[in-house]
């Protein structure tokens, strides 16, 4: 495992080529740390879902750079250009129904995906990664997320051996988890959150 700077993954974009390879990146996000890969190297996915001790039948969500990209996983709407337009400002994960391009092990079986469009520090890091990415907390299921590279540490303890590199952002501001947002033809259920 190897460990950066933020500064320094601006630079050098070392993580891009990281997960162009298969491996597994923990990043900090908007609100917490986060642990990514590429949604189409199968290992990667299945060695997250290890290192979190995550319900592997539990669906994974997607990080995507912006709308076009959005639409090449997830049906897209104008209800999603409502929301984006609104709270430029605002996390949101939609959940819509996924297209083929979507691997089925990252939906247990659904026939629809969580997606979220990157924006702040996310987007800076992955836009110009060409592919989704697994979006999800870098800490053990069900134990409080993490906002410095310390508590992860504790947390995965022996199982950071698996993740190839770590971008350290310094202590992060706890801030708000995204809005979930499922969308289904015109309408529209708020799951998690209160933006209208």
């Amino acid at each position: 495992m190897e460990i950066i700077s933020l500064a320094c993954a601006y630079s050098s974009q070392k993580h891009i080529a990281v997960l162009a390879k298969g491996g597994i990146v923990i990043y900090p996000s908007s609100n917490c740390y986060g642990i990514c890969c590429d949604i189409f190297h199968q290992k990667a996915v299945d060695t997250i879902s290890a290192i979190k001790n995550r319900d592997r039948t539990k669906p994974y969500t997607i990080l995507v750079r912006d709308k076009k990209h959005f639409a090449e996983y997830g049906k897209y709407s104008q209800c999603i250009d409502y929301y984006l337009g609104k709270h430029p400002s605002s996390l949101f994960t939609f959940v819509v129904p996924s297209l083929s391009a979507v691997p089925q092990c990252l939906n247990a079986g659904c026939e629809t995906i969580g997606i979220m469009v990157a924006r702040g520090i996310e987007h800076t890091l992955f836009c110009a990664y060409p592919h989704a990415l697994i979006n999800t907390s870098a800490n053990r299921s069900s134990m409080p997320t993490c906002f410095d590279i310390a508590h992860i540490s504790e947390q995965l303890g022996d199982s950071l051996e698996y993740v190839d590199l770590v971008i350290d952002g310094g202590v992060l501001m706890p801030a708000a988890s995204s809005t979930i947002i499922k969308i289904c033809g015109d309408k529209h259920e708020v799951l998690r959150g209160s933006i209208q």
